[in-house]
């Protein structure tokens, strides 16, 4: 019995310093993982710190960065309000100067009462011509002959007695008359070429009121001049047959100035064949375009045009 004892004490006293041996191991650990969760405590501490540090570093950048682009969208509109001011300043001085200065490419336009439309276009026709001769044929009145001379032409005059005509140094009267249709007297135009009385380049040639105008120019294939001038047919109805027959001849083009009644507005129209009753005026015929695009412009500047429909 006391053998029994003694060991159960044995045991026990062996059991008691194993358990003390684990506590105190046991103790151990828990000093490590206590030093190990204060440690990690510690650095998730630190990164929370720097998380909202660098938040609010991001923060205050953001804010930085939306002033610079609110200052740069600030300055960008006063700069085009100070452009629109000064677009503003420069339109209000290009307003007054356009008041008292005619607009680029306009044209400026001096009338005269004791000018004729047709005297004025064969003066402005006088700069394109490629010589400064004409040729006045049957011109009574001299109304035209005078017109030539006074926009530069040296003038060669057919039909009209000497005695009538001033002594000028571009003035060349011919005491000869041309021919009429189916008569032997007078000369052909080619007759007074091929001999000389005439210069071999005429810049204008102007028919006077009465004169057979397709007579005229028969026979001229060769021989065509720039510019043919000459009245308006006072039979309407002969106006589509002259027309015609001036094309056959090579004048592809004509611009016509006339009035109806002493009284009318003087007008313009170009390359119509439709007669225009009680019309009096003067009609020029082109053999170039070019040429004949100069008197269309000139009329649109200076006349109101007629449209036919």
């Amino acid at each position: 019995m006391a053998s029994l004892i003694g060991k159960v004490k044995t045991i026990k006293d062996l059991f008691l310093e194993k358990l003390d041996l684990l506590l105190t191991r046991t103790a151990g650990i828990e000093l490590v993982v206590n030093a190990t969760l204060e440690s990690t405590t510690a650095a998730l501490e630190a990164a929370a710190f720097q998380a909202e540090h660098l938040s609010r570093l991001g923060l205050s950048q953001k804010m930085f960065l939306e002033q610079i682009a609110a200052q740069q969208l600030y300055q960008a509109e006063q700069q085009q309000l100070k452009d629109k001011q000064l677009i503003a300043v420069f339109e209000k001085l290009i307003a007054r100067q356009e008041q008292h200065l005619p607009a680029v490419g306009q044209p400026v336009i001096r009338r005269s009462a004791s000018v004729r439309p047709e005297l004025a276009l064969i003066a402005h026709l006088y700069s394109f011509l490629p010589c400064r001769v004409a040729l006045a044929v049957e011109d009574t009145a001299g109304e035209a002959t005078a017109g030539l001379l006074a926009a530069g032409f040296a003038v060669w005059v057919l039909g009209v007695h000497r005695a009538a005509l001033p002594d000028l140094p571009d003035l060349h009267p011919l005491q000869l008359s041309l021919a009429e249709e189916n008569t032997a007297a007078g000369w052909t135009l080619m007759d007074l070429h091929t001999s000389g009385k005439l210069p071999e380049a005429i810049g204008l040639m102007y028919f006077g009121a009465g004169t057979d105008v397709l007579w005229a120019l028969s026979g001229q294939n060769e021989q065509r001049y720039p510019v043919v001038a000459l009245p308006l047919p006072p039979v309407a109805e002969h106006w589509p047959t002259l027309v015609s027959g001036l094309r056959e001849r090579g004048y592809h083009w004509h611009i016509g100035l006339y009035r109806v009644g002493n009284g009318g507005e003087m007008s313009f129209f170009c390359n119509a064949r439709q007669p225009i009753e009680a019309a009096q005026g003067t009609v020029f015929f082109f053999t170039e375009q070019t040429l004949f695009a100069e008197a269309r412009d000139w009329g649109r500047a200076v006349l109101p045009v007629t449209y036919f429909c």
